[in-house]
């Protein structure tokens, strides 16, 4: 595509994106002093990449509630989008277990549930020692969509799936279910 069409998609989404971070850290700025402002079990709604302010300090919930929190504070468009597309950005020093179970958290408020395309959990956007992460929604339509779908030769950015509603299809007949064997667990000592 011509730079000039690529850098007015570029401002348009820019201007339609909307982002907020939660963190129970703050980054550390090389040579400088950390700053540990938070205590243990808070964390800080939109604290900054750089370890600025955020607009509040909480009592850091189970995943579900933090997700439902977070997603509350999306105001329209976002908020008033069908079909939405969600960047999970790791903040720095949160691992995939959490960015796993904060994702998954995400998609099942009314807010996820309208997510068509979703890119990462991944570190995109990161800082010296952060231990959080941020959400980054953006109303879709078909062109954001083709852009987000197309290829990329950057290997740092999470390619975007289409997320569809899963099928569960029955075992066939006389194939029974429960659990797979485990020795481990099933070992007789």
């Amino acid at each position: 595509a011509p730079l000039a069409e690529v850098a007015a998609l570029a401002r348009r989404t820019a201007a339609a994106v909307r982002t907020l971070g939660i963190a129970v850290s703050t980054a550390t700025i090389p040579g400088s002093k950390p700053e540990p402002r938070l205590h243990e079990g808070e964390a800080e709604l939109g604290l900054g990449i750089h370890g600025e302010p955020g607009i509040e300090r909480i009592d850091l919930p189970r995943a579900d509630a933090l997700a439902e929190r977070m997603a509350a504070r999306f105001p329209a468009p976002i908020a008033g989008a069908d079909r939405l597309a969600l960047l999970v950005n790791n903040l720095g020093s949160t691992t995939a277990l959490e960015m796993a179970v904060l994702t998954k958290a995400v998609l099942a408020t009314d807010l996820g549930r309208r997510v068509r395309l979703l890119l990462g959990p991944s570190p995109v956007m990161t800082a010296l020692d952060m231990h959080g992460a941020s959400l980054s929604f953006l109303a879709l339509d078909d062109v954001l969509e083709a852009a987000l779908l197309s290829e990329t030769p950057v290997t740092a950015w999470p390619r975007a799936r289409i997320l569809r509603e899963s099928i569960v299809r029955p075992l066939p007949e006389g194939v029974a279910g429960g659990p797979a064997p485990a020795p481990s667990r099933d070992a007789v000592v």
